[in-house]
């Protein structure tokens, strides 16, 4: 079952500051979208607005054909959300928090415990027993709420910051479990840290300074920026050109470290054009030296 969002001519204002304006963007299931942009781009209102927490100052959102601003219900029925952070009760095992949130869903009694005992294994913390979320590491509280937002089995799972707290292994076990779930769902990541979505996301929104500035599949921002990474050895005395509108990381190379530089041209005689990496490419767009 395909489901979609739409957004249209949405705006958020605070007071006289205007956090964005005018979005307009379709977004379907079958595939993972990530929502991209600096810290203060707006994203996390976003979110909210899109989980029926907050209503938008102008536009309209609708989940297949229907206003969730003017009739919020039918999004919260089939919406599995994952805040930046978990809300939880201490003094609750895993089993008891999931068991009430599960209540507060209005879940049949009959279906709980076999839904809790199977989102606890795919979270790995079925062998938590008595130990109170109180005592969990900050990644294990982490997981807990992933599985409170899975529980129900929604049709639209959306993540704010869904990494925080998570340690490398348990990043990588998120997005294939995320991943899968975007097969037949409609899933949300926003995040500013690219690597969240970089495998797995199918789509892509960028948000900055107010509005999308990029709406597409990571292939094309990737085509895009084609001809505006170039790479040469770092000098000696480790100085690196100072080309205008240039970006620079440093990467270890096999003969030593290499210099990184997202621009138009460079003026290193040895530089030598790369294949960008999806970080680079959103870096480049969002400074303006990958044109959109």
């Amino acid at each position: 079952m395909q489901v979609e969002i739409q957004l249209d001519n949405l705006g958020m204002k605070f007071g006289q500051i205007q956090i964005f304006s005018e979005l307009n963007a379709t977004l379907k299931s079958g595939g993972l979208i990530g929502l991209l942009g600096p810290n203060g781009a707006g994203k996390s209102t976003l979110i909210k607005i899109l989980t029926t927490l907050v209503k938008p100052t102008s536009g309209d959102v609708r989940f297949d054909g229907q206003s969730i601003v003017r009739k919020p219900g039918r999004m919260r029925q089939v919406l599995g959300y994952l805040p930046q952070q978990v809300p939880f009760y201490p003094n609750l095992t895993a089993d008891e928090y999931l068991a009430y949130i599960a209540n507060i869903k209005g879940m049949s009694h009959r279906d709980v415990q076999t839904q809790i005992h199977a989102l606890l294994e795919k979270v790995n913390l079925e062998n938590t027993g008595n130990k109170q979320l109180k005592d969990f590491s900050g990644g294990m509280q982490q997981r807990i709420g992933i599985a409170a937002t899975l529980l129900n089995d929604p049709l639209v799972i959306i993540a704010d910051e869904p990494s925080t707290g998570l340690d490398p292994e348990e990043r990588v076990a998120l997005r294939n479990l995320l991943a899968e779930l975007a097969r037949e769902r409609l899933v949300i990541i926003s995040t500013h840290i690219v690597s969240d979505i970089e495998a797995i996301a199918d789509d892509l929104l960028i948000l900055n300074q107010g509005h999308f500035m990029y709406h597409g599949s990571p292939n094309e921002l990737l085509r895009r920026s084609d001809g505006y990474v170039w790479e040469y050895p770092m000098s000696e005395r480790g100085q690196v050109s100072n080309d205008e509108a240039s970006l620079v990381s440093l990467v270890q190379g096999i003969d030593g470290i290499n210099v990184r530089q997202i621009a138009a041209q460079v003026g290193q005689s040895d530089a030598h054009l790369v294949v960008p990496t999806l970080e680079e490419a959103y870096i480049g767009a969002l400074n303006g030296v990958i044109p959109l």
